[in-house]
């Protein structure tokens, strides 16, 4: 039997950081993959592993980024690579002052500007987004309460 209502887009995860959660929606029996972004594509252009490996190991520690989500990562990943270099066949377009060219890199920067925003939605990426997470931070033992358990 369908469920009723609106589907959600969130996963539970972002649910929880952006402290939208709420115990009465949450499936209990939700799958719970490693909080690891698995191996990074060999196919992946030089822009598009520089994203890799700056925010791989930010969203992993976050706990958003799942060994699962690995190609869907790749994918914001390949859209930042388009992006990236489509923007620097605009620059040198206006250069040349020919502008078919630079209507035309216009263009692919805006579709991988799309691209790239519609995919990093799914991770949690951006100003806005990180303007509503609340993340628990782990708080560092004190000396000395690390020597009353015993843990100097």
């Amino acid at each position: 039997m369908p469920r009723g209502g609106p589907r959600s887009n969130k996963p539970t995860s972002l649910k929880v950081l952006h402290g939208t959660a709420r115990p009465d929606r949450i499936n209990g029996d939700e799958p719970k993959p490693q909080p690891i972004a698995g191996d990074k594509p060999a196919s992946m252009d030089y822009y598009a592993e520089k994203a890799w490996d700056y925010l791989a190991p930010k969203l992993e520690k976050l706990g958003v980024l799942t060994e699962i989500d690995g190609p869907l990562f790749a994918l914001f990943c390949e859209a930042y690579g388009r992006w990236e270099r489509a923007r620097r066949r605009l620059q040198a377009a206006m250069k040349t002052g020919d502008n078919d060219k630079i209507r035309q890199a216009e263009v692919s920067v805006e579709k991988a500007e799309q691209s790239a925003r519609l995919l990093a939605g799914e991770f949690g990426i951006g100003a806005a987004a990180r303007s509503r997470l609340s993340v628990e931070t782990e708080q560092e033992e004190d000396a000395f309460e690390a020597f009353l358990k015993g843990n100097e």
